[in-house]
């Protein structure tokens, strides 16, 4: 474990030497869930080429479906309520079907 302390150690660490701690530890149980090798996911990747070119994949992908633009916001807000209405139209019912 890293604790930094004062503002200007964590903007040092943090800003400047960002690449050196971005790494992710390693454990035996993401074998364990399937996670070997290269194919962790964004998420459980170490830092590296790989890591970089998915998140760099992702991005592009989410900002393609309009991460970041009030339309994804309203897609998401339209839908949210479509899913609402469509739970109150099988109330009562004992399967709801979506």
């Amino acid at each position: 474990m890293v604790v930094l302390n004062g503002y200007e150690v964590m903007k040092e660490t943090l800003i400047n030497r960002s690449e050196e701690i971005a790494d992710r530890p390693e454990f035996p149980i993401y074998e364990k869930l399937g996670f070997a090798g290269e194919t962790k996911g964004l998420v459980l990747a170490r830092y590296g080429s790989s890591w970089k070119e998915q998140r760099r994949f992702t991005l592009t992908t989410l900002r393609n479906f309009g991460m970041g633009k009030k339309s994804l916001e309203e897609r998401v807000t339209e839908e949210a309520q479509f899913l609402c209405s469509e739970f109150k139209s099988q109330k009562g019912t004992s399967q709801v079907f979506v």
